[in-house]
């Protein structure tokens, strides 16, 4: 997945509501991702925020449980067969020996064109994961074309309406509780990486733990199914 500096920042909102067409809600798409159990200062940090994002209409808070960071696509589970899956996870976690643990900074809090998200620091750790998981694929001769440049992120909500994007930031930067908006950071040590089967359901994307690898020189693998 190509990455870029230019953040897809756009004044004018739209509906979260694209869905693609061969992705229905029955056929689920693995993916990577970095997910954030046992992180009390992330999820102390996002309560805060989606407290403030409920109070605004047009916007579909995401549930903290599957609040994530998507790393890259590796195709639908009715076509990874469970040799193939092990597979896989078998070369992500060789690819990953060495690689030292991962800290990432969140923030400050954006918006993308149909969500709110806070901005992730695309450090060269970073890029490297998911360069390292990417190439790791594609030995096994995987793959799918990225639609998109790599803008990490964490999503925090779904806009259910059009709207300005003036008038989402407006609003945050009304409330107290949300303090020097553009200078948020929130510093998370060592997420956790997850092989997931996702769909979505409710207006937000749900997942299926497959395998969990362990990312440092002591990285192994933890084949959930």
């Amino acid at each position: 997945m190509p990455t870029d500096d230019s953040w897809p920042e756009a004044s004018q909102l739209i509906e979260h509501r694209q869905w693609r067409p061969e992705w229905t809600s029955d056929r689920p798409c693995l993916y990577w991702y970095l997910t954030f159990e046992n992180q009390p200062a992330f999820w102390s940090a996002c309560h805060e925020l989606t407290s403030v994002l409920e109070a605004i209409e047009s916007v579909d808070v995401i549930p903290h449980e599957w609040l994530h960071l998507t790393l890259l696509e590796v195709g639908f589970v009715d076509e990874v067969d469970e040799h193939r899956l092990a597979a896989v996870v078998a070369a992500a976690s060789e690819a990953l020996e060495g690689c030292p643990p991962l800290q990432l900074e969140l923030g400050p809090l954006s918006t993308m064109v149909d969500s709110v998200v806070l901005r992730v620091s695309a450090t060269p750790a970073l890029l490297d994961l998911q360069r390292r998981l990417d190439q790791a694929l594609r030995a096994i001769g995987g793959g799918v074309s990225a639609a998109e440049p790599f803008w990490p992120h964490v999503s925090l909500g779904y806009l259910n309406q059009p709207c300005e994007r003036s008038s989402i930031i407006g609003k945050l930067r009304a409330d107290a509780a949300v303090d020097a908006l553009d200078d948020l950071v929130i510093v998370v040590s060592e997420p956790q990486l997850t092989f997931a089967a996702v769909t979505r359901e409710r207006d937000h994307y749900q997942w299926r733990v497959e395998a969990v690898v362990a990312l440092g020189a002591d990285a192994e693998q933890d084949l959930t199914g």
